[in-house]
C-alpha cells in the first residue's frame, strides 16, 4: 500500500493534491469491498447524480477512477488513497463516511406465478420504500436522506421509470432489472439474499440416442428451481435470472416442444442446418455419438456434369469446401463422402444465387441443361475462366482431337458383316475411334463434333461426308441387329468403293455387273417345260429374274400393264412356290400355269373347305387368306414368294403387309405395274418385303427420301433411282411391244342440265366451305378428299347422291355413255364399261336393259368371274362388259374388247390405266380407244390436270428421274375454285 500510496503522490499535481486532502477531511470516501489484488471506494460528491467510483490495485501501484476528468490521478482517487491509508493507521480495513449513508436495497417477493419487485432506503435500519427518482433524490432536487448511488442503482432507476412504487413489472422490464443488479450485494428473494446474473435462462434443447436415429426435443433446464411470468427465473434457490425469451420459427418451435425423430439419412440435415438455428437461441446438449462433428466452410458454386452421348448434362450447384464436402439440392445439404459435414451460410447461399444469375442469366440452380458438343466444350471453358468449379465427368469428355478419318474393310466376310471405321491419332499416339452411327448422326444434325468410343470429341469428316455420307447412312441403316449386310446392299457397296477409287473385295466383283445395263446379263435358257416362246424383252426379263434368284435377293418386276409379268414369272419358278394374287384373278393364275407349265403340279388354297394340298409345287392364296391364315404358309418352307399386283401391301401397317413381311424365302419377287400408286410410301411397302434394309427404315426413308423428293428435290430422287435399279425391272408397251395395236385415249366432254348445274353449284360452295373449315381445324387431306365425293357424284348423276329424291333416271354424262356406246356396238365393237360405284353400273345397266343391249358384269360380289371372262372374249353376242374399278381393274385379260370408258376419273391415274389394261395387253389385235367422259366446268375436268402431275411421281424413281407430286392442300383446294 505504501508504494501505490508513494506513485500517487508522486504523479498528482499539487492542487489536485490539496482537493483530494479536502474531499477526505469532508468524510466523503466509503468504503465499498477488498479483494486481495483490488480495493474499490466510492467518493460522495455533493450535487452529483452518480458518485465517482474508485477502483485501487496495489500489487500494480494502480488505479483508476470513472469520473470521466482529464487530471490522472484526480481528486478522487487522492482522498481514496488518503482515507484507505488513515483506516489502515486506524486498524480498520475500509474506511467509514464520516456522515450518515443511507444504501439502497432490491427485493423481489413471489405473487402467484409473478414477481414483484420494490426499493427501499435503508438508514441506520430503517427502510422505506423508495418511490421517487433516485437520481433526483441523490442530486439534492429531491430532500431526503445522504446516498452514494451506483451507476446500477441509476441504470435500475431508468428502467422503472413509471413503476417506481414497485409492484410486479412487465417482462421488458424485467428482465433490464434483473440484468442491471447483476454484482449487486444488496438483493433480496422472499427475504432472503441472493445474487443477480445477466444471463437469460430458459428451456434446454437436447439430442439424445434413438433407435434408426436421433431425437430432437426441449427439457427444462435442471438448475430452474422457478419460473415466473413476467420473465424471471430462479435458479438453485438463490440466483435470478432474466426468463430466455426464445425468438424462433413455428416450425422449429414446434418441433422442439413436441420432439422429433431423425433418422440417420436425416442427420446431416439435423447437424447442418438445425442444429445452428438452436445454438442460436437456447443451449444445447447433446448426448449421443452419432452426430458427426461440423465446420464452417465458404460456400460456392459448382457446376456438376456427365457426358450422355454427344451432349453435356450439366447442373448449377451450391457446395461447400474445395474439395466438396457438400452440396445444396432442393434445398436440403447433401454430404459427399465422410469429411465433416459443413454449416450452412444462407445467405452466402443467396448471394451466391444471385452471382450465378448475373454470370450465366439463363442458369438455374440444380435445373439441367443440355449442350451439344461444340456448345458444351465452349461452355466448359467459360466456366472455369470464370472461376466455377466443374464436377463429374463431363470435363474430361469433351477433348477435342483432330479430324476423323474414314476408312473401309479390305475383305468382306462370308456372312456380310460390315464394319467401317472412323478414326483418328492422339497425341500419345494412340488411335481413337467413334461410332459410326455416330458420326453419321452428327452429319444429318449438323453437328460439327461426334463423341469418341473412348472419352473426348472429333470433328466430322465434313467434305468427305458430303459426297459419301447418304450412301454410307443407307449402309449403316440396312444392318441388322449382327450389323449383317443383307445382300440387296452389296451393290451399293460395290459403288462405295468404286466411288472412293477402291479396288472392291474379290466378294463384290460379280456385282459389277449388276451395275451395267440388264442386256449384258448372261443368258439363261427358259425351263425345258416352259409351254411359250419368250419375246425379247420376256427373255431379257427372264434373265434379270434368274440373276437374282440365283444371288437370293428379291425384284420387282413392274412392267406396263399387258406384258406378259405372269408369264415371266412362272418361267422363273423353282421348288416349293407360294403366290398370293387379289381373289379374282386366282383362276386365271392357275389357268395360266396349267398352260404353260402344265408339269408344275399346282393348288389354288380357297373356298371355305380349304386345305393345304403338300403334293403341289406351286400354291395360290389371296392376300385375305394370308392375314387369316398366316400360320398355315409360316408352316412350309418356300423357296420363292410371289406377290402379284403387290401394291395392295403398299401401306406397311397394314395386317396384309405385316403378313408378308414375315414370310421367308431365298428369293421373293413382287409383280405391280403400278408400283407407286400414290406415294412414295408405297414403294419402300414393297422392297420392304423383297429387300428389308435396301432402303432403311420407314422413318428413314420417310426422311432420307420421301419428304426432299415430295418437296422437288431431284438429286434426291436420282440418288433413290439408283438405289432401286438393280431390283426393279420396267418396261413401257410403247417401248418393247412394237406389234401391240395402238391405244388412243379420249376425252368426251358432257354438259350439265340446267337442274343438275344448280345442284352441283350449290354442293360445290358447301364443300369448298366444309373442306376450308376442316383444313383450318387441322384436318387431314384424306378427310377432306371424302368431301369431294358428293361433287363427283353429282357431276355423274344426280340419283348417286345421298339422301336424293331426285328420279333414277337418266343424267347428262348417262345419256352421252349410252350414245357413245350405240356407236360402238353400230360399228361391231366390244366395249368395257368401268366406274368407282356399282351404284353407277346399276343405273347404267337399267339403262341397257331399256336398250335391249346384252350385258355381262363384273363387282365385287360376283362369283365365278373367269367363267364370266371367258364369255366375253369368245362370245360374239355379248358386246358390253360392266365393271366396278376396284373388283375388276386388275388381273383380267379382256383383249375382245377394243373400247374402253371410264365414266368417273379420279386423281390417281394409276387405276385408270390398270382398267385401261385389261384390254391393251397381249393379245389383243385391234387398236384399243380409251375414252375418258367428263362432266364439263366440274371437279373432274380439274382432276385431269392432275393426273398429268400424279404420273410424274412413279417416273422419278421407277424409270426417268423427274419432279415428283402429291396431293396437297392447295391442290384439294383448286379443285373445287
Amino acid at each position: 500500500m505504501k508504494q501505490l500510496f508513494a506513485a500517487i503522490r508522486s504523479a498528482t499535481s499539487a492542487s489536485i493534491w490539496s482537493k483530494g486532502v479536502e474531499l477526505n477531511r469532508d468524510g466523503s470516501v466509503l468504503g465499498k469491498g477488498w479483494a486481495r489484488e483490488e480495493i474499490v471506494l466510492t467518493v460522495i460528491v455533493s450535487n452529483r447524480a452518480v458518485n465517482p467510483v474508485v477502483t485501487l490495485w496495489p500489487e500494480d501501484e494502480d488505479w483508476n477512477c470513472d469520473c470521466g476528468s482529464n487530471e490522472d490521478p484526480c481528486e478522487h482517487v487522492v482522498a481514496s488513497i488518503i482515507a484507505i491509508k488513515q483506516a489502515n493507521e486506524q486498524g480498520v480495513k475500509l474506511p467509514q463516511a464520516k456522515s450518515t449513508v443511507a444504501s439502497i436495497e432490491y427485493h423481489f417477493a413471489t405473487i402467484g406465478k409473478e414477481l414483484s419487485f420494490t426499493r427501499y432506503i435503508d438508514q441506520e435500519g430503517k427502510k422505506d420504500v423508495l418511490g421517487v427518482s433516485l437520481s433526483a433524490l441523490a442530486s439534492g432536487r429531491i430532500q431526503g436522506p445522504k446516498l452514494a448511488p451506483t451507476k446500477e442503482d441509476l441504470t435500475v432507476d431508468h428502467f422503472i421509470d413509471g413503476h417506481r412504487k414497485g409492484g410486479i413489472l412487465p417482462f421488458t422490464i424485467l428482465k433490464e432489472v434483473i440484468k442491471s443488479l447483476q454484482g449487486t450485494n444488496s438483493v433480496y428473494f422472499d427475504g432472503k439474499k441472493v445474487d443477480c446474473k445477466a444471463e437469460p435462462i430458459g428451456p434446454v434443447a437436447k439430442v439424445i440416442d434413438s433407435q434408426g436415429g436421433v431425437y430432437l426435443k426441449s427439457e427444462k433446464d435442471d438448475r430452474i428451481t422457478d419460473v415466473f411470468n413476467n420473465g424471471a427465473v430462479l435458479l438453485n434457490q438463490h440466483t435470478l435470472h432474466p426468463l430466455l425469451k426464445v425468438n424462433i420459427s413455428q416450425d422449429l418451435r414446434l418441433m422442439l416442444r413436441e420432439g422429433r425423430h431423425f433418422g440417420t439419412k436425416e442427420i446431416p440435415f439435423l447437424v447442418s442446418e438445425i442444429i445452428p438455428k438452436i445454438r442460436e437461441v437456447l443451449p444445447l446438449v447433446i448426448k449421443t455419438e452419432k452426430l458427426p462433428s461440423t465446420e464452417y466452410l465458404k460456400p460456392r458454386i459448382a457446376w456438376e456434369s456427365e457426358a450422355e452421348g454427344a451432349q453435356l448434362k450439366a447442373r448449377p450447384v451450391i457446395v461447400y469446401g474445395d474439395p466438396a464436402s457438400a452440396k445444396v439440392i432442393d434445398g436440403k445439404l447433401i454430404p459427399i463422402g465422410t469429411q465433416k459435414i459443413p454449416v450452412r451460410i444462407f445467405d452466402e447461399e443467396l448471394k451466391l444465387k444471385d452471382e450465378l444469375s448475373r454470370r450465366f442469366p439463363d442458369a438455374e440452380l440444380n435445373k439441367s441443361i443440355s449442350l451439344h458438343a461444340a456448345e458444351a466444350i465452349s461452355f466448359i471453358e467459360k466456366v472455369e475462366n470464370k472461376g466455377f468449379l466443374i464436377l463429374g465427368t463431363g470435363k474430361s469428355h469433351f477433348k477435342v482431337y483432330p479430324e476423323l478419318k474414314f476408312s473401309l474393310p479390305k475383305q468382306i466376310s462370308p456372312e456380310n458383316h460390315f464394319e467401317v471405321e472412323f478414326s483418328c491419332l492422339s497425341s500419345k499416339p494412340e488411335k481413337k475411334q467413334a461410332d459410326p452411327r455416330q458420326v453419321l448422326l452428327s452429319w444429318t444434325n449438323q453437328e460439327p463434333l461426334v463423341p469418341l468410343l473412348d472419352g473426348g470429341f472429333a470433328p466430322i469428316p465434313s467434305d468427305f461426308l458430303e459426297q459419301h455420307g447418304s450412301k454410307l447412312l443407307d449402309l449403316l441403316n440396312a444392318r441388322d441387329e449382327a450389323e449383317k449386310l443383307p445382300k440387296c446392299m452389296l451393290p451399293t457397296l460395290t459403288e462405295l468403293y468404286q466411288d472412293l477409287e477402291m479396288e472392291p473385295p474379290i466378294e463384290l466383283h460379280e456385282w459389277k455387273q449388276i451395275l451395267m445395263q440388264f442386256q449384258e446379263l448372261p443368258e439363261t435358257p427358259p425351263p425345258e417345260d416352259l409351254k411359250a416362246e419368250l419375246r425379247p424383252y420376256q427373255q431379257q426379263g427372264f434373265n434379270w429374274l434368274s440373276f437374282l434368284q440365283k444371288a437370293g435377293m428379291g425384284a420387282l418386276l413392274a412392267d406396263d400393264m399387258g406384258l406378259g409379268k405372269t408369264l415371266q414369272t412362272i418361267a422363273c419358278i423353282k421348288g416349293k412356290t407360294l403366290v398370293i394374287a387379289p381373289t379374282s384373278v386366282l383362276a386365271n393364275w392357275q389357268k395360266e400355269l396349267q398352260k404353260f407349265r402344265p408339269n408344275i403340279r399346282c393348288h389354288v388354297f380357297h373356298g371355305q373347305n380349304r386345305k393345304i394340298n403338300p403334293q403341289a409345287q406351286v400354291i395360290i392364296s389371296s392376300y385375305a387368306l394370308l392375314r387369316l391364315d398366316f400360320e398355315v404358309f409360316d408352316n412350309i418352307t418356300f423357296d420363292m414368294l410371289v406377290l402379284d399386283e403387290a401394291q395392295l401391301i403398299k401401306n406397311p401397317r397394314s395386317q396384309s403387309a405385316q403378313a408378308a413381311y414375315r414370310l421367308k424365302a431365298p428369293f421373293k419377287l413382287a409383280l405391280s405395274g403400278t408400283p407407286v400408286e400414290n406415294k412414295l410410301d408405297d414403294m419402300w411397302s414393297i422392297f420392304n418385303f423383297l429387300n428389308r434394309g435396301l432402303l432403311g427404315s420407314f422413318d428413314h426413308f420417310q426422311k432420307a427420301y420421301a419428304r426432299p423428293i415430295v418437296a422437288g428435290d431431284q438429286g434426291t430422287s436420282e440418288t433413290l433411282r439408283k438405289r432401286v435399279k438393280p431390283f426393279v425391272l420396267r418396261r413401257l408397251k410403247s417401248e418393247v411391244a412394237k406389234d401391240l395395236p395402238p391405244r388412243t385415249d379420249l376425252i368426251r366432254y358432257c354438259t350439265l342440265s340446267e337442274q343438275e348445274r344448280s345442284i352441283y353449284e350449290a354442293l360445290r360452295l358447301a364443300s369448298r366451305k366444309e373442306v376450308l373449315e376442316k383444313l383450318s381445324a387441322g384436318g387431314q387431306v384424306i378427310q377432306a378428299l371424302e368431301l369431294l365425293l358428293r361433287l363427283r357424284q353429282a357431276a355423274c348423276h344426280l340419283g348417286l347422291l345421298p339422301n336424293s329424291h331426285e328420279p333414277c333416271g337418266s343424267s347428262s354424262k348417262l345419256k352421252l355413255l349410252i350414245e357413245c356406246i350405240r356407236n360402238s356396238l353400230d360399228t361391231n365393237n366390244k366395249c368395257l364399261i368401268f366406274s368407282q360405284w356399282t351404284q353407277f353400273l346399276d343405273l347404267i345397266q337399267n339403262a341397257l336393259e331399256k336398250e335391249a343391249t346384252q350385258y355381262l358384269r363384273i363387282d365385287g360380289q360376283t362369283q365365278n368371274r373367269q367363267n364370266i371372262v371367258d364369255r366375253f372374249q369368245s362370245d360374239d353376242s355379248v358386246k358390253v362388259m360392266l365393271l366396278s374399278l376396284k373388283a375388276a381393274g386388275t388381273g383380267l385379260n379382256l383383249t375382245a374388247a377394243d373400247h374402253v370408258f371410264i365414266t368417273d376419273p379420279w386423281w390417281n391415274p394409276a387405276a385408270e390405266n390398270q382398267a385401261a389394261d385389261r384390254a391393251h395387253r397381249i393379245g389383243q389385235k385391234k387398236p384399243v380407244i380409251v375414252t375418258r367422259l367428263v362432266s364439263e366446268d366440274t371437279v373432274e375436268q380439274k382432276i385431269l390436270l392432275l393426273q398429268d402431275k400424279k404420273r410424274e411421281l412413279a417416273d422419278s424413281v421407277i424409270s426417268n428421274a423427274g419432279k415428283s407430286f402429291t396431293l396437297t392442300k392447295d391442290d384439294l383446294l383448286e379443285l373445287l375454285v
